[in-house]
């Protein structure tokens, strides 16, 4: 198929369908390579021959990476070494990486399969939750009774004038005082 059919699109629903999940699979694909030669990177040192000092300095440099994105990034292959159904899930477009990155936060080999299929029926935010909650219980498997969210934390954020600083400040004291 040539890049002129994808920019003008001739294509019927189904062919353009076919091609974004084949596209998306392809992605899956590339990003697990990637994030596995970044590991043997790390692993080997050899990051240091390309004349960096970490590999957080390497990813910086050549990618633009925060630290952070690196390090969560190296947590999640490390988890693949041995978590082969969430690989697997991952490299054949079952699951996106903001799922595998959550689910191989508390899974282990024994627990993955009912991570996978928790994620494959809940929305992000409610595996998100389910991820957090099981963190903090230091559980490696999602509640059976899936009935509601966990105790949800919710983080509200404004951009206010002084005027309306001052008057949701006023009201919010006033609700306090009264609970």
């Amino acid at each position: 198929m040539s890049q002129e059919a994808l920019i003008h699109p001739t294509l019927s629903a189904i062919e353009l369908h076919k091609v974004l999940v084949r596209s998306y699979k392809i992605g899956n694909r590339a990003r697990h390579r990637f994030a596995m030669a970044l590991l043997a990177l790390e692993e080997s040192g050899l990051f240091q021959d390309l004349g960096f000092s970490s590999i957080s300095a390497y990813a910086k440099a050549v990618f633009r990476w925060q630290r952070t994105k690196t390090l969560e990034t190296l947590r999640v292959a490390k988890a693949l070494k041995t978590q082969k159904l969430s690989e697997k899930a991952f490299c054949d477009g079952d699951i996106p990486w903001s799922v595998l990155r959550e689910i191989t936060r508390v899974q282990d080999q024994e627990t993955e399969a009912e991570w996978i299929e928790f994620a494959k029926t809940r929305s992000f935010a409610q595996l998100r939750s389910e991820v957090k909650d099981a963190h903090s219980k230091n559980r490696n498997r999602p509640r059976k009774d899936r009935y509601g969210l966990p105790a949800t934390i919710y983080k509200l954020n404004f951009d206010l004038s002084p005027e309306e600083y001052e008057l949701a400040s006023k009201a919010l004291g006033k609700i306090g005082k009264e609970q």
